[in-house]
């Protein structure tokens, strides 16, 4: 159950992560889309793509960076005396984005609604891939 409990929660953190990725992503896309123009369709589809694989290619990059941290962060708690830290080891340097309160506010409020994130995503994920398909 811990194990399930630590993805759900990396998927939470990452699908929040996804969206100011995916605003970032999605102005370069817009402003890239307004330089090329209407005329060049094989290149718009070419940036469409590159901007979905980049959205793509940054939640798994995420995902996988948030749960190791999170199972790194759970064992060194889980064992007070068997794993040493130096004193300048502190959760920044674990964490190499120093969040702001907000940031901090953000994750610790949105922290019981990760099962609800996780799974609406999920079904939304499968939804939309059925329709497709």
């Amino acid at each position: 159950m811990e194990f399930s409990n630590e993805i759900i929660r990396s998927l939470g953190i990452t699908l929040v992560h996804s969206l100011w990725q995916g605003a970032i992503i999605s102005v370069i896309i817009l402003s890239l889309l307004s330089l090329i123009g209407k005329s060049n369709a094989r290149l718009r589809y070419v940036v469409l793509f590159s901007g979905l694989m980049l959205l793509l290619a940054g939640f798994i990059i995420t995902f996988f960076f948030v749960h190791q941290q999170n199972f790194l962060l759970t064992s060194w708690k889980n064992t007070p005396q068997q794993v040493l830290l130096p004193a300048e080891y502190t959760f920044s340097t674990l964490w190499p984005y120093t969040p702001g309160r907000f940031a901090r506010w953000l994750f610790s409020s949105l922290e019981p609604a990760y099962p609800v994130l996780a799974l609406g995503w999920l079904a939304g994920f499968l939804f939309i891939g059925v329709r497709i398909t």
